[in-house]
């Protein structure tokens, strides 16, 4: 669970496959200690966010980026996004907390849960438990 405000953060010149490129963008890191598939979700009171994962934090190279999210797919969650995605032991990933055209400013919370990932290096399907897996900033 990560706490965060894209109020007065800087723009990164960056942007998704899917979107993204605001003003204001905040990026976040996480490093799991063994391989696991994660999922991550944005509330941000109802506005509409843009949310992408990448394996190095300044290539914005389409290769580099591991997820991608406009709107959840799901619908359960209004145009906010979340994101799935693959990770090797002690493999960072950049998640990025944009908005979509100019993005928005204001509170957020991001949240994480992962499963192991299975042996059979297949993706676990959508049958995430939770395990709250810590976020700092990036």
């Amino acid at each position: 669970l990560y706490e965060g405000n894209t109020t007065d953060a800087p723009g990164h010149d960056t942007q998704g496959t899917c979107g993204g490129g605001s003003d204001h963008q905040n990026i976040l890191s996480l490093t799991p200690a063994s391989a696991m598939r994660v999922m991550c979700e944005i509330e941000a009171n109802d506005e509409d966010t843009v949310m992408y994962a990448r394996s190095h934090c300044g290539v914005a190279v389409p290769a580099a980026q591991l997820a991608c999210n406009d709107d959840a797919d799901e619908g359960d969650i209004s145009f906010q996004s979340r994101i799935r995605f693959s990770l090797n032991a002690a493999q960072t990933a950049y998640i990025f907390v944009d908005g979509f055209g100019r993005g928005f400013e204001g509170p957020y919370t991001v949240t994480c849960t992962g499963a192991a990932a299975p042996a059979d290096g297949g993706d676990g399907g959508d049958d995430m438990p939770e395990l709250p897996l810590p976020l700092p900033g990036g």
